[in-house]
């Protein structure tokens, strides 16, 4: 492969699995837990968990694989998920992993649409000289909260969580799974098919939670939902839903907010985006198909006379050009009555969502995986399961949130999850400078939110680069980058809720550049910086795993940084 393709693969690989897989939300319950059996008695029966012990020694209590919402397949599908409502005669062995959600990687879907599965975790204080309660937030679950989508690979054979999540924590923590792909978002902005489900499996999963907490020695008062980059956006939209009263205390978000810009899709792209996959498995109404077989036909013969004319004319246009009178004809302005919508959902419960065509759907090659979330929350109608009904920066201003303790925080170079490939490579700079333009706007993923490009570019140029991108571009661009990503949305999160409220709200920025980077995805063992993820690092040893290799080591100073992040987020845990 050339050098260039190989490091975009690299690049866009890593990029994928730091956004879509640090899709986190942990819960952190704090309190004791003295009782010496992994046997515990819910609500819904009796369950039998396993023992294992942390680096540390402490000995923690495993409960693998419990329900807790109904399987969402067939009918289900695409709908918002359904608590579990069985009991168990016999005890339920929680000791097990149940599969993994259905997800991409490497072109291939894998994984399982029947996903919705708690794991829990208790330590034994008495175990170690641990006098306070304390919460050690993890990459995959949170001392008292919700953990949501599961790094893949970081995962021990045994299903359990590495032991070195557990050691510093002294009250349970539940770490639910939920769907990924199209499963968690896909909307047709509309009643028939709202979208949001993985935002309502979050809050299913709290209300489990919320029942069933006392009978892991939990402490429902002192919950704390935590999350990473889009997990972390999600346990910021949970703050605007007035459903989630109760079920959480406080809450910890790194390098993500609701506000930002990735972070929500517009109705019109959410619609888009459903009917596109509607399309690709035949499930438009049959008089729409129709429609496209007539267009399909109009631009193949276009395609000739322009083939005609090749010898003669030379275009520079990389896509075809559509003409006013066919954008009108294009499938997300349709306008679909109710009964052809549910027909449209009701094909797409009955497809296979693992097959080829969804995965080359998924699996576009923009700029650098751009945007980075073709499926995502969205604005929804009002309706008694409804999750989202105004948009996060609409709601801050209005005052419309929860007033409860929270840390938010950045790494000093989160710009660098989209900047390492082109700082790494000579082509791929040459290839953004040439189209500048054209590629900068999906780069920041405003694409959704821009009318007019020119304008747009033209101010960030002036700003960031007096007006001479190529003079200072690799001393800028990471920072055009992360202030756009990350920094902007976390500020206008800090102004518009901590200027009124009561609560303490916590602000950190992570700039210690320690042995593990994420930029090691380039290919090439070289830090360029603090980039994003770089601080989950020291809560949860991701990057150890995936560039071990590499044949490094944590520092002294590496362990002095885990030391005092694990110990500052357990205090806070425990003590708001």
């Amino acid at each position: 492969m050339h050098k260039r393709q190989r490091t975009r693969v690299m690049a866009e690989r890593s990029y994928r699995k730091y956004w879509l897989g640090a899709l986190l939300v942990c819960l952190m319950v704090v309190n004791g837990f003295e009782a010496y059996t992994a046997k515990v008695m819910t609500k819904y029966g009796e369950i039998q968990g396993l023992w294992s012990r942390s680096t540390r020694g402490r000995l923690v209590a495993y409960y693998l694989g419990i329900p807790y919402a109904q399987p969402p397949v067939g009918d289900l599908r695409f709908r918002s998920p359904q608590p579990w409502n069985r009991t168990w005669k016999d005890t339920f062995e929680a000791t097990k992993n149940a599969p993994w959600c259905i997800q991409l990687e490497e072109n291939e879907i894998f994984g399982s649409e029947d996903c919705l599965y708690l794991n829990i975790y208790v330590p034994v204080e008495t175990f170690v000289d641990f006098r306070e309660p304390k919460g050690e937030p993890k990459g995959e679950s949170y001392p008292s909260g919700i953990g949501v989508r599961p790094w893949r690979k970081i995962r021990h054979r045994n299903g359990r969580q590495p032991r070195a999540l557990t050691s510093l924590f002294d009250g349970p923590r539940f770490n639910p799974s939920n769907n990924q792909l199209p499963f968690e978002y896909a909307s047709m902005a509309s009643k028939v098919s709202p979208g949001n489900y993985g935002l309502k499996d979050i809050v299913l999963a709290l209300r489990w939670v919320n029942e069933n907490i006392d009978a892991f020695n939990g402490d429902p008062k002192r919950v704390t939902l935590w999350g990473h980059s889009s997990g972390s956006a999600a346990v910021h939209m949970m703050v605007f839903n007035n459903k989630t009263e109760g079920l959480f205390n406080r809450y910890i978000m790194h390098g993500g907010t609701a506000v930002s810009a990735w972070a929500m899709n517009t109705k019109s792209w959410s619609r888009k985006m459903a009917l596109q996959m509607a399309k690709l498995f035949d499930c438009l109404p049959k008089e729409e198909k129709e429609e496209e077989k007539k267009t399909m036909t109009k631009v193949n013969n276009q395609n000739d006379k322009k083939d005609k004319k090749k010898d003669r004319v030379q275009t520079t246009t990389t896509e075809p050009e559509v003409t006013t009178k066919e954008k009108e004809n294009s499938i997300e302005d349709k306008e679909y009555t109710e009964e052809e919508e549910e027909e449209i959902m009701w094909c797409m419960r009955n497809v296979n969502m693992k097959s080829k065509k969804m995965a080359a759907m998924l699996d576009y090659s923009g700029f650098f995986w751009t945007p980075c979330c073709i499926f995502g929350p969205t604005v929804e109608e009002e309706s008694e399961d409804a999750v989202l009904t105004m948009h996060p920066l609409t709601a801050m201003k209005s005052r419309r949130f929860r007033d409860i303790p929270f840390i938010i925080g950045v790494t000093k170079d989160e710009g660098l999850m989209k900047t390492m490939a082109v700082l790494s490579d000579e082509s791929n700079e040459k290839e953004l400078l040439n189209n500048f333009e054209m590629l900068l706007p999906p780069m920041l993923e405003y694409t959704q939110l821009i009318s007019n490009t020119t304008e747009f570019v033209d101010a960030i140029k002036e700003f960031y680069f007096a007006g001479n991108v190529s003079a200072t571009f690799k001393k800028n661009i990471t920072q055009v980058t992360s202030d756009a990503l990350i920094f902007w949305p976390t500020y206008q999160t800090l102004k518009y809720q901590s200027e009124i409220m009561k609560s303490s709200t916590y602000f950190f920025l992570f700039a210690y550049e320690g042995t593990f980077s994420s930029t090691f995805a380039t290919g090439l063992p070289i830090r360029f910086g603090v980039a994003h993820i770089d601080d989950l690092n020291y809560l949860y040893p991701k990057l150890n795993h995936m560039y071990r290799d590499h044949m490094l080591h944590n520092t002294e100073s590496d362990i002095t940084m885990i030391n005092i992040m694990t110990e500052m987020w357990a205090s806070f845990v425990a003590n708001g």
